[in-house]
């Protein structure tokens, strides 16, 4: 079943009212609830502030017309701010083995190798153990 709204003036769907939640999609058994197309997006309150969108080359989260994060195809993940954990950094710890296993690893590639002990950064003259000293 397909149901048509055509408003050129206005959204093709406004609720209005009070509600625990926004719209509930729960009740629905389809995988896809909401499936947006090429070029459509969500407004997140206020109104064309925050928008979450789908293209050919993935899903964006934007201000404006500012891309503030991206996903793409691969499952890499573009941010534009800065990212602040609460708790610190944890790089993926491996061992030596599986670090060398690596095939093609991008540059700047940061893990931790638990057979050193130590964070190993992968540049274009490859794998390098980074040198640690002890907090004062």
């Amino acid at each position: 079943m397909t149901t048509r709204l055509t408003n050129t003036t206005a959204s093709a769907v406004t609720l209005t009212g009070t509600a625990a939640i926004g719209v509930n999609l729960s009740g629905l058994t389809s995988p896809e609830a909401l499936r947006l197309g090429t070029g459509q997006s969500i407004a997140w309150e206020p109104t064309a502030v925050m928008k979450t969108g789908f293209s050919e080359t993935g899903l964006t989260d934007a201000k404006g017309s500012t891309a503030l994060r991206r996903l793409d195809s691969n499952g890499n993940e573009t941010l534009a701010g800065t990212i602040t954990p609460s708790t610190g950094l944890h790089l993926p710890t491996v061992s030596r083995a599986d670090i060398k296993s690596r095939p093609s690893p991008a540059v700047g590639l940061m893990v931790y190798d638990a057979d050193d002990d130590t964070p190993a950064i992968y540049t274009s003259a490859g794998w390098k153990l980074l040198t640690l000293a002890a907090i004062p």
